[in-house]
């Protein structure tokens, strides 16, 4: 890409959007680490932490599907506004309790169930409002600043996070992720998407009628099912295995909680090499993309275990950091350049609220397996199982045919599965 769409890019609302999500990645994830040592500090337990914690995945999963609708319908900018004034809010008040009194449990889960609402009411609605802040031409560059951010806010947010933890500031950091929701809704009201249909005034119909318009775009769109149906099979297989073994292996073999964090760390720093290097990607078959970075990415419990140098086994995980940001990119240039504007936030829904349903059942596939199985073999085969399907998904002629148009060509390039549908579905 030139010079000239790339200062089109930056010239635009997507300046705004990229520094609102990358101060909100590095709140969201102060606060996630901390809140559970200020329940702590506070006298709760560890059951305490896991309902406070959980009642902010149940918030999420109740809303992600409704939130593609809403962002559909009144339009994505209004909804991301929205969903951050309310996460400011929220964290707000969390902070106002541990100042006075003290709060319970139920307090405090009610205040993350609020704040998981209106998180899953944001995801999709982030997804679906950068193709209308960006060229067309430039969504390959923009998808990745935004993979490279979101990863860098994960790694600085953890980071910053031990040293709030260590000063016994932890209040103050749930203050700055309030802060940070606040900065972030001004930025994204700032924004400017390229016309006033993209608002969501084109959405006509009731809310039954526009999520059935989105199943539909689903259901019409077989690349797309093989791709959430690959995501929900590395979230019951592979992450829940690395994230939960791993730092068992670890504790052990792979010089214990340090060894860890090095692995934990030079797969986020893959992670933002992968996000800038896929800026540089103009890929035809992005789908095909996907599952290739796929295969990667569902290999880390077989490296893990593998009892190759220990070296190896961390720049293998850089590579699976890199593999899994590009995979994301791939993911959302099939979705901006195969789906209609007015259907994007809809239909992405589905896929979050898939590997969000999937990912708890996940972790009770691999404590089971691994008590029978032990820790190695449980790596071993739900690491292969991944990788064949992975492998085999980008040999499907689905997968294969989908070819969305070049850019600024027109609509998107339908496959089979697409003819016959309706209005470019």
């Amino acid at each position: 890409m030139g010079s000239g769409n790339s200062d089109r890019l930056w010239r635009g609302g997507f300046r705004q959007l990229f520094a609102a999500q990358t101060v909100s990645a590095v709140g969201d994830r102060l606060s996630f680490v901390v809140l559970p040592f200020l329940i702590l500090g506070d006298g709760g337990d560890a059951g305490a932490v896991a309902i406070v914690l959980g009642a902010r995945a149940v918030g999420f999963s109740v809303s992600v599907l409704a939130g593609g609708v809403v962002a559909d319908r009144i339009g994505p900018r209004v909804t991301l506004f929205i969903s951050d004034l309310v996460r400011a809010a929220s964290q707000g008040l969390v902070v106002l309790l541990f100042m006075t009194s003290g709060p319970t449990v139920l307090a405090l889960a009610a205040l993350m169930v609020v704040y998981g609402l209106a998180e899953g009411v944001a995801v999709p609605s982030s997804r679906a409002l950068l193709p209308r802040l960006v060229p067309d031409s430039a969504l390959e560059k923009a998808n990745g600043y935004m993979s490279a951010a979101y990863t860098s806010g994960h790694l600085a947010g953890p980071l910053l996070a031990g040293l709030f933890v260590a000063m016994n500031l932890s209040v103050l950091a749930i203050g700055i992720d309030a802060v940070s929701f606040v900065i972030s809704a001004i930025l994204i009201w700032t924004t400017k998407p390229r016309s006033a249909e993209q608002e969501g005034e084109e959405s006509g119909g009731g809310v039954l009628t526009q999520f059935t318009q989105g199943f539909k775009a689903l259901l019409a769109r077989r690349w797309l099912l093989w791709m959430i149906a690959a995501g929900v099979v590395l979230h019951l297989t592979a992450l829940p295995a690395v994230y939960t073994l791993g730092p068992v292996w670890a504790e052990d073999n792979l010089g214990g909680g340090a060894g860890w964090g090095v692995l934990v760390s030079a797969f986020g720093a893959g992670g933002v090499l992968g996000g800038l290097i896929a800026t540089r990607l103009r890929p035809k078959k992005p789908a095909i993309w996907y599952f290739v970075g796929l295969v990667v990415v569902s290999a880390q419990p077989i490296n893990l275990v593998s009892g190759a140098p220990f070296w190896v086994i961390a720049v293998f995980q850089a590579l699976a950091g890199g593999a899994l940001a590009i995979l994301g990119v791939m993911e959302d240039l099939s979705a901006q350049r195969g789906i209609p504007g007015p259907l994007l936030a809809r239909v992405g829904s589905f896929a979050i609220f898939a590997s969000t349903v999937a990912t708890p059942v996940g972790y009770a596939l691999v404590g089971g397996v691994s008590t029978v199985a032990g820790v190695v073999s449980t790596m071993y085969v739900l690491g292969g199982v991944c990788v064949v399907l992975a492998a085999l998904g980008a040999l499907l002629p689905s997968v294969r045919g989908f070819a969305p148009s070049a850019p600024n060509s027109g609509a998107p390039k339908l496959d089979d599965d697409n003819a016959g549908a309706g209005t470019r579905l």
